[in-house]
């Protein structure tokens, strides 16, 4: 189940005209509805907590589709929130709002079901939407809920046709020597060749930069490594014979002046990692292997040439979605 995907294909409805996607938050649609000066003040979400998006898009005149309303399904300190619920002016009192927080709960619903909640601004519609919806108006449990109304939602757990559906915080590391040479990782996936960045998932409240580093020293052996950024953040979906993995992460980089390295405190669970190198970009560019994050020599050119950016860059790319059933 690759993603972005019409949600229709899980019953979720839109209104006629319409149709809702579900999709990343680095989706540039998403990113344009975020400079709508009513959403842009409310956009305090945080790109590692955002678990899912909803995207509602209003077929045009030229055949084409133009978002006009967004959902957005949060996980921090433990609990599940919708947040940026939002559709444009034009296309309100349409039930788009509607079908959007529709979306929300079933998304919650395949990551796990339980209590979702929301924070809404106190004004009449947004509280009017989550009200007709059966939700139960509630004290605030997010500690954000001042001057708002919050609701709650029991909802049930996921069906065996969903279950395989998971959401995953990373952050990576990309290390060079003193000769500008960058650390890969050779994976060995169904027969395959795949470079990457050293890197794994965010274990309980560490952050990302700190899970970097961790990661870093149980794939390559390398500690001691000051790590920048984040540099870059980007976004995929990866089919594995059990689970669909939805991942978002920061990626930090660092030099080292050792470039002794090992895998020999590799995980179990990662024996698919069974190498390492350092590559110079004339070598990447050339590597006839897939390499992950696709645009790493994009990357690459922006540090070598001006360090740091000011905003981590935006890598995701459809060439990065693994497909490995």
């Amino acid at each position: 189940m690759p993603a972005p995907t019409v949600l229709a294909a899980w019953g979720v409805t839109a209104p006629r005209g319409y149709r809702l996607r579900r999709v990343g938050w680095l989706e540039r649609a998403v990113q344009q509805l975020l400079t709508d000066p009513a959403l842009a003040a409310s956009a305090d979400v945080s790109f590692l907590d955002v678990v899912d998006v909803v995207l509602a898009e209003r077929h045009g005149t030229d055949d084409g589709w133009q978002p006009v309303g967004c959902g957005v399904l949060v996980e921090r300190a433990g609990l599940t929130e919708t947040k940026l619920v939002y559709v444009a002016a034009a296309d309100r009192r349409r039930g788009v709002g509607s079908s959007i927080l529709q979306a929300l709960e079933r998304l919650a619903v395949i990551h796990g079901g339980g209590r979702l909640l929301a924070v809404t601004p106190g004004e009449p519609g947004a509280t009017a939407l989550y009200a007709h919806a059966g939700w139960e108006p509630i004290a605030s449990e997010s500690g954000d809920g001042a001057g708002r109304c919050c609701f709650a939602r029991e909802l049930p757990g996921p069906d065996s046709a969903s279950s395989r559906i998971r959401s995953r915080r990373a952050a990576r590391a990309l290390v060079l020597d003193h000769d500008q040479n960058v650390l890969m990782t050779e994976n060995l996936l169904n027969g395959q060749i795949h470079w990457g960045l050293p890197g794994g998932g965010i274990d309980g409240d560490e952050s990302a930069v700190e899970a970097a580093q961790r990661e870093l020293a149980e794939e390559t052996g390398l500690t001691g490594v000051p790590l920048d950024g984040p540099v870059a953040r980007r976004e995929y979906f990866d089919d594995f014979p059990d689970v669909v993995l939805h991942q978002r992460e920061e990626i930090f980089w660092g030099r080292s002046a050792s470039t002794d390295v090992t895998v020999d405190a590799v995980l179990e669970d990662e024996a698919y990692l069974v190498g390492l190198r350092w590559w110079s970009p004339a070598e990447l560019a050339a590597n006839p292997d897939q390499v992950h994050p696709s645009r790493l020599l994009e990357l690459l050119s922006v540090l070598l040439e001006v360090g740091t950016p000011p905003e981590p860059l935006c890598l995701t790319s459809a060439a990065d979605s693994l497909h490995l059933v």
